[in-house]
């Protein structure tokens, strides 16, 4: 996966980047619901909240009222 986003992010060639935007693109149809879900996880984080992890990271850096 850090493959495939430095080769899309880094390489300026449009001939070059075309395979790894090939691969990116296999990559992400390959990703159905079941897999989603166990990507997915719900964790407690340091205040006692909950948070979807790994794309909800925007709550571990605010201080909760308790």
């Amino acid at each position: 996966m850090m493959a495939l986003h430095e080769g899309m992010t880094y390489e300026r060639d449009a001939e070059k980047r075309a395979p790894y935007a090939q691969r990116s693109l296999e990559f992400t149809n390959r990703i159905n619901d079941m897999l989603s879900k166990k990507m997915v996880r719900k964790v407690k984080n340091r205040w006692g909240g909950y948070e979807f992890w790994p794309w909800d990271r925007a709550g571990f850096h605010k201080v909760q009222p308790r």
